[in-house]
């Protein structure tokens, strides 16, 4: 069986190169930073900041994220849009029936779920007020495995995974990773 084409995300565009021919296409571009790929059975997601990456850093009070989605066809089929600013959109990922968006600015994780959208702010809410400001709190990655939800980030330069318990998202765990 032939592997699928590979996708990436780049700062101007959603980006199908296929690995066994010469060719590579533009999937969809024009709306800012694309940052972060996911998928679940039938549809691939795709995180759109919709401002560039260098303006973003001085208009991120302009930035509102949109979650694109794709068949496996690779033809658009829906735009998601968050009732709360999707800000400094980082990775993307489909667990448990339902769609995780890192918001790297504001330190909110962003879930969808059967149409319905919800706030999670990991280092509570003031941290996500302060983040952007402050730069302390850097959060970047999610990652879910046997019951436990893993956020990836750094707190003053300094690395750290966070290990949460998915039931009711209590901290189980700061581990101490190194210097960014």
């Amino acid at each position: 069986m032939m592997q699928p084409p590979l996708l990436i995300t780049t700062n101007r565009g959603f980006i199908c190169i296929d690995e066994h021919t010469p060719e590579a296409w533009l999937i969809d571009g024009g709306r800012g930073t694309y940052y972060g790929i996911t998928y679940s059975e039938d549809k691939i997601f795709v995180a759109a900041r919709r401002i560039a990456y260098a303006t973003g850093k001085n208009k991120m009070d302009d930035q509102d994220g949109v979650i694109l989605v794709f068949d496996y066809d690779l033809k658009q089929i829906d735009e998601l849009y968050a009732p709360f600013r999707l800000r400094d959109l980082h990775q993307l990922y489909y667990f448990d029936g339902a769609l995780w968006a890192v918001c790297t600015y504001d330190c909110l994780i962003a879930t969808y779920r059967d149409g319905q959208w919800e706030k999670w702010y990991p280092q509570g809410e003031s941290a996500g007020a302060t983040a952007g400001k402050l730069k302390a709190f850097h959060l970047n990655s999610i990652y879910h495995h046997a019951g436990s939800i893993y956020l990836g980030g750094s707190i003053n330069r300094v690395g750290l995974i966070y290990q949460y318990r998915e039931t009711d998202r209590a901290l189980v765990e700061r581990l101490y990773v190194g210097y960014s």
